[in-house]
């Protein structure tokens, strides 16, 4: 049997989190599929042609504090789990309400589910027509009955186990009233979201940086924290999903194709990887710059100086513009993105400085950015590299435009 629990659900969310996609690949080795169709059913997760999608639905939810608080929110905005949630708060509301706890009901339903009325008398017109009395003269153990028959209905049709739903995901079981009061407290029926789907746009495949920025997409870009910044010290990095190629999000640093493995990639190879992601384009594209300026023997110039934490390790790169203030990597990123086309993307709202810390040592390792007394600039190989004639097209020439953009964003900022 497919795992369809929250907890499978919570392994597949991360990775869409954290990558904003899954191969097909990647999600035949968590066996997810059947998980990714339930998420695809609510817009949270989005087939394509090899791969699985952050969904619109998902987008929608974020950002969130916390993983725990997305995978929670999603979880409640299912359908099937939305409806049975639904469907008990109902016929707890609808209880309480023969039993002459009026009142009780009044604050429920105008105080903390406002906009609900109509999807709780629309299941209690449905329950109405499996009583024998009209619902205001029947009995709460009859009204009881015959939701909880509903709802077993919803449970089957759905193949889904909501005990379990309910122990994972609001840390109760049983009886009914304990689960609309957790229920309540928690958010869970206050937060979910309209039930009208939205139809996902088509997704497209991702063409080489260059030929992506000339054609503007708003594609995101995602920042994960690379676990191993130095490739040459992860003996399969096949198996890490932060080397591999991503299709449609610009999330991983593409140096290896789906199911590549083996040799040690060359120094060429990883310096050209970090080139089609535009996080680390923009980094190099900054050091060309100020490079340049400063081999010009101009007066002010651009200039990069890696920031450290307690322990040496590079956490951010301050920006210091002539006749400007120096700022910080981390802070324009997102604007310097957006002027490229893209959006950086954060599902919690943040950019954490360990995670861009990461993309930095990974520079550094793969002698892309070097820092010198005077500022950061790119290494030695690398730039003589950037100057040959098969790099200096697609690093140099080509680029120029979009270099000279990402220093005006950073002068009107």
């Amino acid at each position: 049997m497919p795992d369809m629990s929250p907890t499978a659900l919570q392994t597949i969310l991360a990775h869409l989190l954290t990558w904003g996609e899954l191969s097909s690949a990647e999600a035949r080795r968590l066996k997810a599929e059947a998980g990714l169709a339930l998420l695809a059913s609510a817009g949270v997760a989005q087939a394509a042609p090899g791969a699985w999608l952050m969904g619109p639905a998902l987008r929608r939810l974020l950002p969130g504090t916390s993983q725990e608080e997305a995978w929670q929110k999603t979880c409640w905005s299912l359908p099937a789990y939305h409806e049975y949630l639904s469907s008990l708060a109902a016929g707890e509301i609808a209880r309480r309400g023969l039993e002459s706890a009026g009142a009780l009901v009044e604050t429920w339903v105008a105080g903390q589910l406002p906009g609900r009325a109509a999807d709780f008398n629309a299941f209690l017109d449905a329950v109405e027509s499996d009583l024998s009395l009209p619902l205001s003269e029947s009995t709460p153990g009859a009204l009881v009955q015959a939701v909880t028959q509903r709802m077993q209905r919803i449970e089957r049709e759905s193949g889904l186990d909501f005990a379990a739903w309910n122990s994972t995901l609001l840390g109760i079981s049983a009886p009914n009233e304990a689960i609309f009061q957790a229920a309540l407290s928690r958010g869970a029926l206050a937060g979910l979201p309209d039930s009208a789907t939205e139809t996902p746009s088509a997704p497209t495949p991702i063409q080489d940086l260059n030929a992506e920025l000339a054609q503007p997409s708003n594609r995101p870009v995602f920042c994960p924290r690379l676990e191993h910044p130095n490739p040459w010290g992860h003996p399969n990095l096949a198996d890490d999903p932060a080397w591999c190629i991503r299709r449609y999000g610009y999330s991983s640093v593409p140096l290896l194709a789906e199911g590549e493995g083996g040799s040690t990639p060359s120094p060429a190879q990883v310096q050209a990887a970090f080139c089609q992601h535009p996080l680390s384009w923009s980094a190099i594209q900054l050091g060309l710059h100020a490079q340049i300026q400063a081999n010009s023997g101009a007066g002010e110039t651009l200039r990069l100086a890696l920031e450290r934490n307690s322990e040496g390790l590079p956490y951010d790169l301050s920006i210091a513009v002539p006749g400007g203030a120096a700022r910080h990597f981390s802070e324009v990123l997102p604007a310097l993105l957006s002027g490229l086309g893209f959006h950086l993307f954060l599902p919690f709202g943040a950019l954490s400085p360990d995670t861009l810390g990461s993309w930095l040592e990974a520079l550094l390792q793969a002698d892309i950015l070097a820092p010198r007394s005077d500022g950061v600039f790119l290494g030695g190989d690398f730039g003589r590299a950037a100057f040959e004639s098969q790099h200096y097209q697609a690093l140099v020439k080509t680029p120029k435009p979009w270099r000279a953009r990402l220093f005006e964003i950073l002068k009107g900022e």
